[in-house]
């Protein structure tokens, strides 16, 4: 899968490490929790959080998250929730709710082409990092309470998390919580400073 992906994509301009990493966020999610690395007494989920890291205009960052999330929409599996633009940490807690109400899990892909769209400063975004955090390690069973909901369950916990950012956003407009709750050290920062090649007129890729 990874070889075809990074295939049909060496004709566009996206880096090649960008390629395998939007093809391995996309793998891992379309694998789902029940997949993992058989690490002893700590086994290791494949829900991986990458970003994408480079200046503006330069590398095709949004291109290539995008062409991951296309290829997701096209698979059209109804117990994957995609998430694709800002949201609060309790209405992804309900989101993955809603899902284990409705398939008995709790899967769920986040495909933003714009980190600060996700992660800002705004009082709705700040504790989504602190929740991704929590949620990195697949948890099999939690629970959580809202004065208009009442009490929520989630089960067998699986979310994904690929976006893009430009290095000045990292240091200047990410909320320090993000670093010191430890939601960097989950992520793959994926670095490149130029396109494999320029394409004046680049074609739609396919998405078979």
């Amino acid at each position: 899968f990874v070889g075809r992906y990074m295939a049909i994509q060496q004709q566009g301009e996206t880096p090649q490490n960008y390629d395998f990493w939007c093809a391995m966020w996309l793998l891992g999610t379309l694998l789902g929790r029940d997949v993992i690395v058989p690490r002893p007494y700590a086994p290791v989920h494949l829900n991986w959080y990458v970003v994408l890291v480079a200046n503006s205009g330069i590398t095709r960052k949004s291109t290539a998250v995008n062409y991951a999330k296309r290829l997701l929409q096209d698979y059209q599996d109804p117990a994957i929730a995609l998430f694709d633009a800002r949201s609060s940490a309790e209405g992804i807690e309900h989101t993955l709710a809603e899902l284990t109400a409705l398939h008995s899990r709790s899967h769920l892909a986040i495909n933003v082409s714009e980190l600060v769209r996700f992660l800002g400063k705004e009082q709705h975004t700040m504790n989504v990092p602190g929740l991704l955090t929590d949620l990195y390690d697949c948890p099999s069973y939690r629970t959580n309470t809202t004065m208009s909901r009442g009490r929520e369950v989630m089960r067998d916990v699986y979310v994904t998390f690929l976006s893009a950012s430009t290095p000045v956003w990292l240091q200047k407009a990410v909320t320090p919580d993000v670093i010191e709750g430890g939601f960097t050290s989950r992520v793959l920062f994926i670095m490149s400073d130029r396109r494999k090649r320029r394409v004046a007129w680049a074609a739609k890729p396919p998405s078979d």
